[in-house]
């Protein structure tokens, strides 16, 4: 008797032992041996880094797998270290996940509650994370995420009916759109709602190129872009979708665009 409770102990043991040493990712995809790290130390040469330097919120703005190319975003990361050990995690719309937050060894692997990584690099604006699955997340840093601004940030009053001018230097950057005004029935399909919209390159003065993220029908598309003014408007061109929006405001800190009479957005930097 006292044997088959020995072997019972044991037996106990050893599933304690294999289910510390298991994280599942997000939905439950796989489960990862965090212990085969362990013998990676000695040919990691690495930085060193530590959870305490990634304290605050970081939003991703790209994704990357390397035998493909750049991918679209349809669901948007969010990390936010609250403290040393604590970090919220959040996949676009999904609800929050908190969790333990810890660097393992050998100082580039990153825990983040039910999401495991590698940090490829990391300082105060950008973080640059390889998941499992062999893609790259660029993270930047943020003071709020763009889902806590829905309907919160109050819209100036100012009536918008003429367009403004403006140049190309002033409309560079990651926008999002955190409200929209639109008549009865405008936004209505074959509108194609812009959601996000990247102007990260410059050609000249008037030209550049990025990426426009918009829906129709709840199906959300992301697709490289071209970008110029013209007659104070924004011309976009997306494949076979193009834009003509006349802009209303261009600060560097907003961007308001559209039509007043149909649909008009406000986006704010990301």
């Amino acid at each position: 008797m006292q044997l088959k409770n020995l072997l019972l102990l044991l037996l106990s043991g050893l599933l304690c032992v294999s289910t510390y040493s298991q994280r599942v990712k997000r939905k439950g995809v796989e489960a990862i041996d965090v212990t085969r790290n362990k013998g990676k130390a000695a040919a990691y040469a690495g930085p060193v880094f530590k959870v305490e330097q990634l304290t605050g919120k970081w939003q991703e703005t790209g994704r990357e797998i390397k035998s493909i190319g750049l991918m679209r975003i349809k669901d948007t990361l969010m990390l936010n270290f609250t403290e040393p050990g604590k970090v919220i995690t959040r996949e676009g719309n999904q609800g929050n996940m908190s969790g333990e937050a810890a660097i393992d060894k050998p100082g580039n692997i990153l825990i983040a509650a039910a999401d495991y990584y590698s940090i490829v690099s990391a300082d105060s604006n950008q973080l640059v994370l390889d998941d499992e699955d062999g893609c790259t997340h660029t993270f930047t840093k943020t003071k709020q995420f763009a889902y806590e601004t829905y309907g919160r940030i109050a819209v100036n009053a100012d009536t918008y009916t003429v367009p403004v001018s403006f140049k190309f230097a002033s409309i560079m950057g990651r926008w999002s759109v955190y409200r929209r005004k639109a008549k009865p029935g405008a936004a209505y399909p074959p509108v194609n709602m812009i959601q996000y919209l990247f102007i990260t390159q410059k050609k000249d003065d008037s030209n550049g190129g990025g990426e426009i993220t918009f829906y129709q029908n709840e199906k959300t598309t992301a697709q490289a872009c071209s970008i110029s003014i013209a007659d104070k408007c924004l011309a976009i061109k997306a494949g076979a979708t193009e834009w003509l929006l006349p802009v209303y405001k261009a600060d560097g800190k907003e961007l308001v665009f559209g039509n007043p009479e149909t649909l008009l957005y406000y986006a704010k930097p990301l």
